[in-house]
């Protein structure tokens, strides 16, 4: 009289069970509801059929043991978790594989900017900004904390960072700037 199918898609599991007429389906909806399970009941246009879905990993497993398939719902389990381990470690790598290119990009433009502040400061680059961009071009690829762990005395990722930038806004400070007076 009925048949159904589970679907592991989406954000929840479902278990769609197909009825030929809407009095078999509220039974069995009526049935998945006395065991805890809660169960929907539409109309299917393109097959004339009944539908009754139970939506859930809990409430599918709930009604496949209600209704006499306990191994069918210990699967349903395992292959949901092993799915959703599987969809958490692919969003792990895209995150790292993200952050890994975003710091190397920075990495690229701090360097930039470092060397064009040693130009433009010359000889008026105080010692401890000079050691810091030293590392910088020597370790153009290391992340600030490596770069602290570097230094001499070691210092902090923070303290790095901010030498790096103490340095780089004092040459845009010595920058000379474009006359931006107007004439009319």
């Amino acid at each position: 009289m009925a048949a159904g199918a589970i679907h592991l898609t989406g954000p929840a599991p479902r278990l769609q069970i197909t009825c030929p007429t809407l009095a078999v389906a509220l039974a069995v909806a009526g049935a998945l509801r006395r065991v805890g399970a809660v169960a929907g009941v539409r109309h299917h246009e393109r097959t004339g059929t009944e539908q009754v879905t139970v939506a859930g990993i809990d409430t599918v497993a709930t009604a496949l043991e209600a209704i006499g398939a306990p191994r069918a719902a210990q699967q349903v389990r395992v292959r949901w978790d092993d799915r959703r381990r599987h969809s958490a470690h692919c969003a792990t790598r895209k995150l790292t594989a993200a952050n890994a290119g975003r710091a190397q990009q920075a990495a690229v433009t701090q360097l930039a900017a470092v060397r064009a502040a040693l130009a433009v400061l010359g000889d008026r680059v105080p010692d401890h900004l000079v050691a810091i961009a030293e590392l910088r071009l020597q370790h153009p690829q290391a992340g600030m904390g490596a770069l602290g762990r570097l230094a001499t005395p070691p210092l902090s990722k923070d303290a790095v960072a901010g030498r790096l930038r103490r340095l780089i806004a004092l040459a845009e400070r010595h920058t000379p700037r474009p006359d931006t007076t107007e004439t009319s």
